[in-house]
């Protein structure tokens, strides 16, 4: 009986608990829920054993239940019964029970450390969770909710310790705070008014973390700037800090070793700032190419006696802008630019377009080409426009460099337009008449390049004369203010501000030392050795006497920073002395230098004009001697073709006519026959057979049976390849032209039947005559041979004066060995005809080694003989070659040239850059020499 009564005293005490806690506003909804369950649960649980006890009906049994329901583990408050006497006293003291909180209006305040302007607190995402910066002070206030009392505040550190605070209560609101130092953890426990403990579940964390240095940047970082003395510069950047700015300014460092600032716009205590600050340049008092330094540097706050963290931003250089700097750069590009054209000079020499054997790689050989040298043409545009904007570049300097542009482009157009069209109308035309016009063309734009390229040279040359003259100058004058400044230290030795400025003219000297150093190499003709690594060190003469004295500045600026001055006084003056000294003998090598080139190369002028000389004397003795045989000769050839035509006559014009007949407009069928160039070609090719035919000129007209027959060859190829019409018109069209083919080879067979053998018209002792004569020119040309390798394996050899006179040379040596062929095959005439040519050949050659002087003097005698109403003769008595001689071939280059041209072809396809440094350098000093002379 008194266990069931026990029962139901405990379920009416849970049920009553549960609905209190219902009722209540305290805790969250799941947290009631689960109370309620709970004690049901357990009001359940003993119901269950009651009834067992209750069955058992034995002592055993209910000893057994009252120890069960004294042990157990309950979560609801023992009721008070009044009848104590049989109940036993079960002690609470065990009973703990997870709750959401424990209290409501929870604040939390963070009291800043001093070094902090103000609060720092960031939340994670999460309510409870707190960010704090170390040393502030944690103040945590809040109520307890109904039904709780005795309430605790529990703090766990990173270590799993845990302590226990009390908490100062009035009128159920509870306070409590603690300085940070590290990261924690803090919750509450409590107990209920039934005496069962109450622990919240979850932990608020509270995260120290420590103060970080502030973070500035400029908006548009760069390493480097150029400004001008009247300029300003607008500084423009950000910056923040967690607890907030201090300081922040704009610093300069001063070449002198100064440094400046300037305080921008703040408030103190703002955690973000746009910075927008203004430098005057002109405050600097900055020499031309002198840097300085400047940076963005800012700082959080801190205590008195705490200094604050400090970050600086970018540093950026500002140099001040020099007129000769610039147009040292200017002179560089213009180099490039000459390199540039140098290169593009060597591509149509090296292969030109049209030296390709299909059609096809023609155009694109031509395209490569032209596509090249448009950009070269675009960066010398480019360099004009430069040179407007310099106050240094003297007016007839930008004046030539518009008239090498002019002349660039207007040879470009030329060659382009007309090879263009001779590539996109190609119907009907013969390759080779494409190669030759193209070649013709592209010498025309060769000549135009070397003399521009000449032009560029002579520029540059000048141009780094007066760049040296004027740093020459400037030198002299830092000397004098340099020497003023070390009188004025001997006075005051510790003056701070004279040696800065001693320093700061160091350095310029330095600067202007080494820019006279790059504009006297420029200037002077180098070595191939001294090409390769051109720096002043490896220089002979004055130039490694400027690197000695750069480096016994290097040892006065030492001296001063010593503060030896005595020293740096007595080196000052030695050196001053040196320098004037260097500079006056460098000047002497700037005169002479180009002298001792020029008497290597005039002492080889002579000895190549002395032996062109006598080769041409002795090719006219040997012409004159076989000119009477060659008359006999053609005429008995005259004769005997004269007979034999006119036995021939009717039959060759038969096949003549029939052929002309083949291809008349009206009998082809197809349009594209009748509109074919070839077709035409073909035509006016006949009209001159026929017209050679009247005047017995048989050669005359194998030469054009063999053009006609090349034109209609390509109107049948382009017959089948690009017309559209019907199949049966083209077949007919295609068999008439091969008709008129078959009858024009057919005649050109008849006619060399009717011309006699060279032996049949040579007289019976005219073949000993020509053998004797071949054997001469056998020899002949075996002294050309040596006078050619003599002339490349000289050392005062000119480069272009070796090309040009090596192309008549190697002509005049191919005419030789065809005219020595000739006289053996017992060909007079034709014999006599190559012995002009070669003569021709050399006596060209022997042009091209004119001197200045005799040039002027002949073209003043050629003016004077014009305007006398007389034709100009040549000033050397040379005989004039004949008017009938055959013209010569352009020919491609001399073996020298070729040879020049493939060691830059190869050092432009190997990795190392050096060797082709210095095969561009010899080429442009022998476009300097050509310009000179």
């Amino acid at each position: 009986y008194w266990a069931s009564t026990l029962v139901d005293s405990h379920h009416a005490e849970a049920l009553r608990t549960a609905i209190e806690l219902a009722q209540s506003e305290q805790g969250s909804a799941s947290l009631r829920a689960t109370a309620i369950r709970h004690a049901l649960g357990h009001v359940e649980q003993m119901n269950a054993q009651v009834q067992r006890l209750w069955r058992r009906r034995g002592a055993f049994g209910v000893m057994t239940a009252l120890m069960a329901f004294a042990s157990g583990a309950w979560t609801v408050n023992q009721p008070a019964l009044g009848a104590s006497i049989v109940t036993p006293r079960v002690s609470t003291g065990n009973q703990q029970r997870l709750v959401g909180t424990l209290v409501a209006d929870l604040k939390v305040k963070l009291t800043p450390p001093d070094y902090a302007i103000e609060v720092y607190s960031k939340s994670s995402g999460d309510s409870d969770a707190i960010e704090a910066l170390s040393g502030s002070i944690l103040s945590v206030s809040a109520t307890m909710i109904s039904g709780v009392q005795h309430l605790h505040a529990v703090i766990r550190h990173a270590n799993d310790q845990e302590q226990k605070l009390s908490l100062s209560s009035e009128d159920k609101m509870v306070r409590w705070s603690r300085r940070l130092s590290k990261s924690l953890q803090f919750r509450f426990i409590g107990r209920s008014q039934k005496g069962a403990r109450l622990i919240e579940k979850t932990w608020r964390d509270v995260s120290v973390v420590t103060d970080q240095p502030p973070k500035i940047t400029i908006a548009k970082p760069i390493d480097h700037l150029e400004v001008r003395s009247d300029q300003e510069v607008i500084v423009a950047g950000q910056a923040s800090d967690d607890i907030g700015l201090q300081r922040l300014e704009v610093v300069i460092a001063l070449p002198n070793g100064e440094v400046k600032r300037q305080a921008a716009a703040l408030t103190l205590g703002e955690r973000q700032v746009n910075v927008r600050q203004v430098v005057d340049i002109e405050s600097m008092a900055l020499r031309p190419g002198e840097i300085a330094t400047l940076w963005l540097e800012c700082a959080d706050r801190r205590g008195p006696n705490r200094p604050g963290k400090l970050s600086r931003s970018q540093r950026v250089q500002l140099t001040l802008y020099s007129p000769e700097r610039a147009h040292r750069r200017l002179l560089e590009a213009l180099a490039e630019v000459t390199t540039q054209w140098t290169l593009r000079l060597a591509a149509r020499l090296e292969r030109p377009s049209h030296n390709e054997s299909k059609l096809e790689d023609v155009r694109k050989r031509f395209e490569n080409l032209v596509t090249t040298e448009q950009v070269a043409l675009k960066a010398l545009s480019a360099l004009i426009e430069a040179m407007h904007d310099d106050p240094l570049a003297a007016l007839p300097t930008i004046e030539r460099l518009k008239a090498v542009h002019r002349d660039f482009r207007q040879a470009q157009e030329r060659v382009a337009s007309i090879e263009s069209k001779l590539t996109i109308n190609i119907t009907g035309y013969a390759l080779s008449q494409i190669r030759h016009t193209m070649k013709k063309n592209n010498m025309v734009l060769v000549d135009k390049m070397e003399r521009g390229i000449v032009s560029l040279l002579a520029i540059s040359h000048r141009e780094h004369g007066q760049s040296l003259h004027r740093q020459a100058q400037t030198l002299s004058a830092l000397q004098d203010e340099l020497t003023d400044v070390f009188k004025a230290l001997k006075d005051d030795p510790d003056n701070r501000h004279l040696r800065g400025r001693a320093q700061r003219l160091l350095e310029a000297i330095d600067r202007a030392m080494k820019a006279m150093i790059q504009a006297a190499i420029a200037r002077i003709p180098l070595a191939p050795q001294e090409a390769v690594n051109a720096t002043a060190s490896t220089h002979t003469g004055p130039l490694s006497a400027l690197s000695q004295q750069s480096e016994q500045f290097h040892e006065i600026k030492e001296a001063l920073q010593r503060g030896d001055i005595d020293q740096a006084i007595e080196s000052m003056k030695a050196t001053n002395n040196q320098l004037q000294a260097t500079l006056q003998a460098l000047k002497r090598t700037l005169r002479n230098e180009h002298k001792k080139d020029d008497s290597k190369t005039l002492q080889w002028i002579r000895k190549l004009r002395a032996s062109i000389n006598r080769l041409t004397a002795v090719q006219r003795d040997l012409r004159r001697q076989i000119a009477p045989l060659a008359d006999e000769q053609h005429s008995n050839e005259a004769r005997q073709i004269s007979e034999n035509f006119e036995q021939a006559r009717l039959e060759l014009r038969s096949l003549l006519d029939d052929a002309r007949d083949q291809i008349r407009t009206k009998r082809l069928r197809t349009m594209t026959a009748r509109n074919s160039i070839g077709v035409a070609r073909a035509r006016s090719a006949l009209a001159d057979v026929d017209l050679a035919f009247s005047e017995q000129q048989l050669d005359r007209a194998l030469r054009g049976i063999g053009e006609a027959n090349q034109s209609l060859r390509s109107t049948q190829d382009s017959l089948w390849r690009q017309s559209d019409e019907a199949p049966e018109q083209r077949i007919d069209d295609d068999r008439r032209i091969q008709n008129a083919h078959d009858r024009l080879m057919r005649l050109a067979s008849k006619i060399r039947r009717i011309l006699p053998t060279p032996a049949a018209t040579l007289r019976v002792d005219g073949q000993q005559i020509l053998d004797r004569t071949s054997t001469k020119q056998a020899k002949l040309q075996r002294r050309l041979q040596r006078t050619q390798r003599s002339m490349r394996r000289d050392p005062g050899k000119h480069p272009g004066i070796e090309r040009r006179v090596g192309n008549r040379l190697s002509h005049a040596q191919t005419a030789m060995k065809l005219a020595q062929r000739a006289l053996r095959n017992a060909d007079a005439r034709r014999g006599q005809n190559l012995m002009v040519e070669a003569q021709t050949a050399l006596e060209q050659a022997f042009d091209q080694l004119q001197q200045p002087d005799q040039r002027r003097r002949m073209r003043l005698k050629s003016n004077a003989n014009r305007s006398n109403g007389r034709s100009s003769s040549r000033s050397t008595g040379r005989q004039q070659p004949r008017r009938n001689a055959m013209r010569l071939k352009s020919g491609n280059t001399s073996d020298s040239g070729q040879d020049f041209r493939r060691d830059v072809m190869r050092a432009m396809k190997r990795s190392a850059p050096a060797g082709y440094d210095a095969q561009v350098r010899e080429y442009l000093r022998a476009l300097t020499k050509d310009k000179r002379r």
